[in-house]
């Protein structure tokens, strides 16, 4: 039968007797995207709104056809006229932007800003 332990008695520590041979040499590298639109007309927030990806320009100027599918592994962010937004307002996937109907307005000439970050793991020598 085994032993009862109280409260007060520690556990035993496990001894691994069989350490890797070798660290591996692992980096974590962020990959980051950002993606402009500039609202053509006011947006109103008293309805779902939706924008569609091609509207945006990369970083480098460039129309995009798609935003990234970041995963678990990263995070978006949302900026309207250079403010974060909270994440509860918004959803992204990768044809559009949707902004849920939280009411107010959004003027024409407004900056949108969308900020993804993705990590990966690098193995190295």
């Amino acid at each position: 039968m085994p032993k009862k332990r109280s409260k007060h008695t520690k556990p035993e520590k496990k001894i691994i007797h069989n350490p890797p041979s070798k660290p591996r040499n692992l980096r974590i590298k962020p990959t980051i995207k950002r993606f402009f639109y500039v609202l053509k007309q006011d947006l109103d927030l008293s309805i779902y709104q939706t924008i569609f990806a091609h509207n945006f320009i990369d970083d480098h100027g460039n129309h995009i056809s798609n935003f990234p599918n970041i995963g678990e592994n990263g995070y978006i962010n949302l900026f309207i006229n250079g403010l974060m937004q909270e994440g509860d307002v918004y959803s992204l996937n990768v044809h559009s932007l949707c902004i849920k109907n939280i009411g107010g307005r959004i003027f024409s000439g407004t900056p949108i800003i969308i900020e993804c970050v993705e990590f990966r793991i690098f193995e190295f020598n």
